[in-house]
């Protein structure tokens, strides 16, 4: 189905674009929490296959934007995919940098390496070509469609972009591109993080792995949280400076150790440490790509507390470094993060009332929205959703644009007539709409609706819409009725 489903998109989105009926998006957004979320995804994938996935970019890199950020994802999505696809040992390196053109203008560069199977010169040509696959036959085991990097193009051209690639055969790929956005004020206030840096400022760190991007990615971060660095690329080297400095008094503030090292692992290198009484209150972060059966109980024995998971959050970093070095300072508590949050407590739940006609629809919607702490309902057409409004005080409405008897459309004009009798008239309507071409959303908009998401419709539309309108900041905001 996953299949399937991507080759229609591509399908549409090439003839969306091809007949010039595809409109980007110009909305705010965070570009490092873009990358974090992406990179996290597909490191799912890497990970899988024994692969590094590695997510690089520096400080300095332009954090708000202006822009279509699902269009990014979809880019970044095709040209990583395509990396893991055809990578069988080694990494994958997603990295990003910007430069200012103008006042208020970035040109942000993009670069996906690999160390997979490589292109034959001759046929790197047939790489950005609709329908276009290279036939040899180390590229047909692999299967594809051939549209994704064409896509890619010409969304990179919409943003006043180029893509190209380099490759070596049999030694790697490295696709980059590069696209013009207009820098944004921040959405959010941002939390003042500097302050908890403070903490950190010339503390010694031993940084424990064999793959050099991943010391590198955690090196320069904290290096610009003013920490002092050691690198080192197996634990017997680090166990013997460690060894060393604990002599003369001046044992490392903390060591971040790999877990899938060669020879020592992480969890080893822990049990090494905590065999001399004189290192056994190092604090020691363990850092590891994929979960093992035994690891937990494991890491328990060793009383390690402190985890990261790979690609890691630069917050959490910090939040990880600081709970480990100053355990008693409860506002240092690292907070835990997943890409599909619960909004509400069984206590309070959101209720939801889903207009959709389709009985499968019904049941898939009902299923995610309760995954994710909500109260759902279920209507099969307008007049139902109507009269579920009058009696019951919901506090958002999916509903679907195309339905018998009473559509969306209809169903949103009447919620928010005055003459109304629903008992909340400003109540969040979100469309659900397998149709998506240009002018479609001003349609939904202009029948009292107030956003809208993609059929069908996956669990993370669901969070979004929650997260947007029914937050304590928002769950209340009045939306204008149309007489």
């Amino acid at each position: 189905a996953e299949a399937l489903l991507g080759l229609l998109n591509d399908i549409l989105d090439l003839s969306k674009i091809e007949s010039g009926k595809i409109e980007l998006e110009q909305t705010p957004f965070d570009l490092h929490q873009l990358l974090e979320e992406t990179s996290e995804t597909l490191a799912v994938r890497a990970h899988s296959k024994g692969l590094e996935f590695c997510n690089a970019f520096p400080p300095s890199l332009v954090q708000w934007v202006l822009g279509d950020p699902g269009r990014l994802r979809q880019i970044l999505n095709n040209l990583a995919s395509n990396a893991i696809k055809f990578t069988d040992h080694g990494h994958i390196i997603l990295r990003a940098n910007s430069s200012q053109i103008s006042d208020n203008t970035q040109k942000v560069e993009f670069t996906i390496e690999d160390t997979g199977i490589g292109i034959p010169p001759e046929k790197i040509h047939l790489l950005f070509q609709r329908f276009s696959q290279i036939k040899t036959p180390n590229h047909q085991k692999y299967g594809g469609t051939g549209l994704g990097l064409a896509i890619s193009k010409q969304l990179v051209q919409l943003m006043n972009g180029q893509i190209g690639v380099e490759s070596q055969q049999g030694k790697g790929s490295k696709f980059w591109f590069y696209i013009i956005l207009p820098q944004s004020q921040p959405l959010n206030s941002p939390k003042d993080l500097q302050k908890i840096s403070q903490l950190l400022q010339n503390k010694v760190a031993f940084i424990v792995d064999d793959h050099p991007v991943n010391r590198e990615i955690i090196r320069i971060r904290l290096q610009q949280w003013k920490m002092q660095v050691h690198e080192f690329s197996d634990a017997q080297s680090a166990l013997e400076k460690t060894l060393q400095l604990a002599s003369q008094k001046s044992p490392p503030d903390i060591i971040l150790s790999d877990m899938q090292m060669p020879q020592c692992d992480g969890l080893q290198f822990a049990q090494n440490l905590k065999s001399y009484p004189s290192l056994q209150n190092i604090p020691f972060v363990l850092i590891t790509s994929l979960g093992n059966p035994g690891e937990s109980k494991r890491c328990k024995e060793l009383n390690i507390r402190h985890h990261l998971t790979k690609p890691i959050r630069i917050k959490e970093l910090l939040y990880t470094i600081c709970d480990a070095l100053y355990p008693n300072l409860s506002y240092l508590h690292n907070p835990s993060h997943s890409s599909i949050p619960t909004f509400y407590t069984s206590s309070t739940p959101v209720r939801v009332l889903i207009a959709e006609d389709n009985p499968v629809n019904q049941l898939v919607a009902k299923g995610f929205l309760e995954k994710l702490g909500a109260r759902a309902d279920t209507v099969a057409n307008g007049y139902e959703a109507l009269r579920a409004l009058e009696t019951i005080p919901y506090d958002i409405l999916f509903l679907d644009v195309q339905m018998p008897e009473l559509d969306g459309l209809e169903t949103a004009r009447r919620i928010r007539n005055a003459n109304s009798r629903v008992l909340n008239k400003n109540i969040p309507i979100i469309a659900m709409t397998a149709r998506a071409m240009r002018g479609d959303k001003e349609i939904c908009l202009q029948a009292g609706m107030d956003d809208y998401i993609p059929k069908p419709v996956r669990i993370e539309n669901f969070a979004d819409m929650l997260k947007k309108w029914c937050s304590p900041l928002t769950k209340n905001s009045p939306s204008l009725p149309i007489s």
